[in-house]
C-alpha cells in the first residue's frame, strides 16, 4: 500500500472578541486552552504540527511550552483579516496533505482522529483533490483533511471564509459519520467556556 507522510495545523490566530480576553491562555486543568490541543494532536503520528497564531503570539508563545521537535509556530500578522489569512499561511508552508484542527475545539475523541487517519489512506499517492470531514447528527465539524488543494483556489479566499470555501465540483468530498458530539463543540464565549471546564472537571470528556 502507498503511504505518505500526513501534516497537522491548528488554526489559533484569532482574537476572540466574544470571549473578552485570550481564550487561547484560558486554564483548562493547570494548562492553557491551546496546550490541550496541541498536546494531543502530538500524540497521532503526524509528520510535522504547525501551530497558527497571531493575536497575542509572544504571550502565547512564552506561555505554551512545546517540546515535541515535530512542532513549529507560524505567526499569522494579518489574522485580523480573517481565518482564511491564516489558511493560506498554511499552504504556503506545509505540503500537502495536512489535517486542520482549531485551536478552541478541544475534546474530540480519539475514534474520531483515528477514522480520519485511516480513510485518507485509501486516498495515499493520488491526485485528486480531496477533503475528508467528521460529521455528528448531520452537522460536520473538524478535524478536516485537505490534499492537492490547488494554490488558486486558496489565493481566493477572503475574510472569514473557511474550509468550505476551497470545495470545487473536481474535488472528492467524503464524509464520515462519527458518534462524537465534540467535532462542532468550540468555545467562542466566557459562558461557554465555564461550562465546558464544569464538564472536564465532572469528567463529561473522558
Amino acid at each position: 500500500m502507498c503511504k505518505e507522510p500526513i501534516n497537522a495545523c491548528i488554526l489559533a490566530a484569532g482574537i476572540g472578541s466574544r470571549m473578552g480576553r485570550t481564550k487561547q491562555l484560558l486554564p483548562f486543568s493547570e494548562k492553557p486552552m491551546l496546550q490541550h490541543v496541541i498536546d494531543k494532536v502530538l500524540t497521532f503520528p503526524f509528520h510535522h504540527v504547525y501551530g497558527v497564531i497571531g493575536h497575542e503570539y509572544e504571550e502565547i508563545m512564552k506561555n505554551v511550552q512545546v517540546r515535541d521537535e515535530r512542532f513549529s509556530w507560524l505567526i499569522n500578522h494579518a489574522y485580523k483579516e480573517g481565518q482564511s489569512t491564516s489558511l493560506k499561511k498554511v499552504f504556503q508552508v506545509s505540503s500537502q496533505p495536512f489535517v486542520i484542527f482549531l485551536g478552541d475545539v478541544l475534546f474530540i475523541q480519539d475514534n474520531t482522529i483515528n477514522r480520519i487517519l485511516e480513510d485518507s489512506q485509501q486516498y495515499a499517492c493520488n491526485d485528486t483533490p480531496i477533503f475528508i470531514r467528521p460529521i455528528h447528527e448531520g452537522i460536520v465539524g473538524h478535524p478536516v483533511y485537505v490534499k492537492n488543494i490547488p494554490p488558486q483556489i486558496v489565493d481566493q479566499l477572503h475574510g472569514d471564509e473557511g474550509l468550505r470555501a476551497i470545495q470545487t465540483e473536481q474535488m472528492k468530498r467524503a464524509f464520515i459519520e462519527v458518534d462524537d458530539p465534540f467535532i462542532h463543540d468550540d468555545i467562542d464565549t466566557f459562558e461557554q467556556y465555564k461550562v465546558a471546564l464544569a464538564k472536564w472537571h465532572n469528567g463529561e470528556y473522558d
